[in-house]
C-alpha cells in the first residue's frame, strides 16, 4: 500500500476531495523509499494518521486565517499535523514560545509559555500549513528540499484562492514569505515578518501585532476574530 493512503483516508471534512485529487506518485514513490532504507529505526514524523491532520477541523469555505510552516518538528511525540504546534503536555519549543509571547504583549493576555497545543486556532478556522507535511526523525527539512511537497502546497493554496474570500495570510520568514507569490492579494490579505525563532536577529518576530492585524481585518470583513 502507497505510503499516504491511509493517512488520505483519515481527512474528515470536505478537504478530503481537495486533497485526494492531487498525484502523489511522486510523493508516495519518495515515502516509500524512505521507510524502506530507514524503517522504524527513524520513523517518519508526524504518525501516518496526523500528516494531514490540518484539513480535519473546518471545510473549505471555512478556512480564515493561514498560517504556513515550513516541515513538522523532529523529535519523537511532538509533530502533530499542525504547523508549530505541540501535544499538550510536550516541552514548547523556542519558536511556538515567542508566538505565545506575541499573543500575550500584543492582546494583553496570560497564555501559559508552557501550552502549545494549537488545537483551538484550527477548531476556530485556522489552517495550520507545513509546506512540507513529513520529516524524517532527526532531520529538519529532510522531506523538504527535496520540493516534492512543494506543488501541493501551490494546490491548496490555488484552491483557496479560488474558493475563498478574505482569508488572512500569516508569512512568517523567508521561506514562507516565498509563497505569497502564490496568493491572490487582491482577495486576500497577506501579514509577514521575521520568523519567531530566536535565532532570527535581523527581522524580529515579536512586535509584528500579527495577531491584533489580524482580527482587524477579520473584523473589517464580518467576519468573527480568532481567539489566539
Amino acid at each position: 500500500m502507497p505510503y499516504l493512503t491511509e493517512s488520505l483516508k483519515n481527512i474528515k471534512t470536505d478537504w478530503k476531495d481537495v486533497v485526494t485529487s492531487y498525484d502523489f506518485t511522486k510523493l508516495n514513490e519518495f515515502l516509500d523509499k524512505e521507510y524502506a532504507l530507514y524503517g522504524d529505526d527513524v520513523p517518519i514524523f508526524p504518525p501516518k494518521p496526523l500528516i494531514f491532520n490540518c484539513f480535519n477541523f473546518f471545510d473549505v469555505k471555512g478556512t480564515r486565517v493561514v498560517i504556513l510552516g515550513q516541515d513538522p518538528y523532529i523529535k519523537e511525540g511532538e509533530a502533530m499535523g499542525l504547523s508549530f504546534s505541540v501535544p499538550e503536555g510536550k516541552r514548547v519549543p523556542p519558536s511556538l514560545r515567542n508566538v505565545i509571547k506575541e499573543i500575550n504583549q500584543s492582546l494583553n493576555k496570560d497564555k501559559s509559555l508552557k501550552e502549545g497545543d494549537l488545537t483551538s486556532w484550527a477548531e476556530q478556522g485556522v489552517l495550520l500549513l507545513n509546506t512540507a507535511l513529513t520529516v524524517r526523525m532527526g532531520k529538519s527539512n529532510s522531506h523538504g528540499k527535496s520540493k516534492l511537497w512543494d506543488g501541493f502546497t501551490k494546490m491548496i493554496l490555488n484552491h483557496i484562492n479560488e474558493n475563498c474570500e478574505n482569508v488572512v495570510f500569516m508569512l512568517w520568514g523567508n521561506h514562507a514569505m516565498y509563497y505569497e507569490r502564490y496568493i491572490n492579494t487582491d482577495k486576500h490579505t497577506v501579514l509577514k515578518c521575521g520568523h519567531p525563532s530566536p535565532l532570527n536577529r535581523s527581522n524580529p518576530f515579536l512586535g509584528n501585532c500579527h495577531f491584533v492585524e489580524c482580527n482587524k481585518k477579520l473584523s473589517e470583513n464580518n467576519l468573527p476574530e480568532i481567539n489566539w
